[in-house]
């Protein structure tokens, strides 16, 4: 839901709801499930994919991971033309307000500690 309503913001919603919708699923799968590209290959094979995805949600160690999504600022300031994207540029900002933002760092920061 969240790509979608990100992608309508863009000139070309379906090529980005496409490209955003597998940068999350590839964070979940790869990053906060750990699931390698040979073990999902065997999975999707044997008809076991989503039992593999819901065995992984399960497992303690996943309970407190989080996501992080970094976008440019400007994605922030649509230019909506339209009611349809106020709505969602309104839902976007409303995720923004309950987001917790996590300063960036340098290498300027991590040579001071």
């Amino acid at each position: 839901a969240l790509a979608a309503q990100l992608a309508l913001l863009c000139a070309r919603a379906d090529l980005v709801m496409l490209g955003l919708n597998e940068l999350m699923l590839n964070a979940i799968e790869h990053g906060v499930l750990g699931i390698g590209f040979e073990r999902k290959r065997a999975a999707i094979e044997s008809g076991q994919w989503f039992a593999e995805v819901e065995l992984q949600e399960a497992r303690h160690e996943h309970s407190k991971c989080a996501v992080v999504l970094v976008c440019s600022p400007r994605l922030l300031e649509p230019e909506c033309r339209k009611p349809s994207q106020m709505k969602l540029a309104n839902a976007l900002a409303r995720y923004v307000e309950m987001a917790s933002v996590i300063p960036s760092r340098t290498r300027f920061d991590e040579a001071d500690q």
